[in-house]
């Protein structure tokens, strides 16, 4: 079983940066897939667990590898900075947003603008300014649909001048906590998705859950991977 520590070492092995020390490996299979791709994509999806991926997999055909992964927490945060650090929360020591500003581990994304690879993160506003990147975009939405739409629109404009790019997507775990349809939540996504899809050329794409819904016993999320 993979680990979500497992990502951030397998996209330093893809972009071929330089990672200190991490709790978790690459995954060599995506590496293979994904290291002749020009560009790499990050889209972190919240609240998608393995359980609902496998419930409305139709909408993520996306003729690709899935790989489950152990997750390490049921919040957002710690688990955000897990996928992006490759470290377990009690060794990166986030576990609320303010804690960023404290903790000592770098990101691979701000790895990767520091050894010279064009890098941008798209987020919500208080996590995004956080980030010392080529390009950060901070989204300031309350409603999921329209920011998950701006961050889109943000990640595809971003695309085309980074080799890196790192974005967070909310739709799925907002519509939870409303007791909205997960269906339309999913279809909403997916359309998102798609146009993401369409508009990258020689690109990675790494779709990965940060925790599954509240109310599921599984912590198992899933880790999409395929090259345009």
């Amino acid at each position: 079983m993979y680990s979500l520590t497992d990502v951030a070492p397998t996209i330093a092995s893809i972009l071929h940066v330089s990672l200190p020390k991490t709790d978790g490996v690459p995954i060599p299979a995506i590496v293979r897939d994904l290291e002749d791709c020009n560009k790499l994509v990050l889209i972190i999806v919240d609240g998608l667990g393995m359980s609902l991926y496998e419930t409305y997999k139709l909408y993520f055909n996306f003729n690709g590898m899935v790989l489950g992964c152990k997750g390490v927490s049921m919040h957002t945060t710690p688990a955000i900075a897990t996928i992006l650090t490759g470290l377990y929360p009690h060794n990166h020591g986030v576990f609320e947003t303010r804690h960023v500003y404290t903790s000592d581990p770098i990101s691979v994304v701000e790895l990767a603008s520091m050894q010279g690879i064009v890098s941008a993160v798209i987020m919500e506003k208080n996590g995004a300014k956080s980030f010392r990147v080529d390009r950060v975009v901070e989204v300031e939405e309350e409603d999921a649909v329209r920011y998950d739409y701006q961050v889109k629109d943000a990640l595809i404009e971003a695309e085309q001048k980074s080799v890196f790019t790192v974005a967070h997507f909310r739709i799925l775990d907002r519509y939870y906590h409303d007791n909205k349809s997960t269906e339309e939540a999913v279809e909403i996504l997916a359309m998102n998705l798609k146009d993401i899809t369409i508009s990258s050329k020689n690109t990675g794409i790494m779709i990965c859950g940060d925790h599954p819904p509240h109310n599921e016993k599984n912590n198992i999320v899933p880790l999409i991977t395929f090259c345009l």
